[in-house]
């Protein structure tokens, strides 16, 4: 590690773009696929997944999503710093928020409480971002999405809703 502290500390972190944050149930993947279909690959912004999956199976997610898009996919790890054209997927029994520039997972606690798991991503990406943060809500009939949407607006980003008919 000491030999890449004196690079990291001249590096600037690259929050000039827009983060774009998806949140969908378990039942969103047909959804998460269209969307990424007809997305263009060279947007700038970079994308994080938050999907309400089983804590007790490994997430195929960056697999499957890899056949939708030609964006680098993968699962998001800890303290990374996100970049434009890259699409990162929460791991499995995983909580996602983003500080100071970088993604922050912390393991996801087991209850019987529902999973705010997207209030708690948007909240957090429009504290970071601002202006630059955009929320889309997929799928799903809980609330989870509702208070992040409000903060994400507060802050000045955009939201955009699927609509009961399946568009986005």
């Amino acid at each position: 590690m000491t030999e890449i502290a004196p690079i990291m500390k001249d590096y600037k972190q690259p929050t000039d773009h827009y983060l774009v944050g998806i949140g969908a149930s378990a039942g969103g993947l047909e959804a998460i696929h269209k969307l990424f279909d007809h997305f263009p690959n060279n947007s700038s912004f970079s994308f994080i997944i938050i999907q309400h999956l089983s804590p007790d199976h490994k997430s195929l997610m960056a697999e499957l999503l890899s056949k939708h898009t030609r964006m680098q996919v993968q699962e998001a790890e800890d303290k990374m710093i996100t970049r434009p054209n890259c699409v990162y997927v929460l791991p499995s029994g995983k909580q996602l928020t983003v500080e100071h520039g970088r993604l922050r997972l912390t393991n996801k606690e087991r209850s019987r409480e529902p999973n705010f798991a997207i209030d708690l991503f948007f909240e957090s990406m429009a504290k970071e971002r601002g202006r630059l943060a955009i929320g889309v809500v997929l799928s799903g009939t809980g609330t989870d999405g509702t208070k992040g949407v409000r903060a994400i607006k507060a802050a000045g980003g955009m939201v955009v809703v699927q609509d009961p008919y399946g568009k986005v």
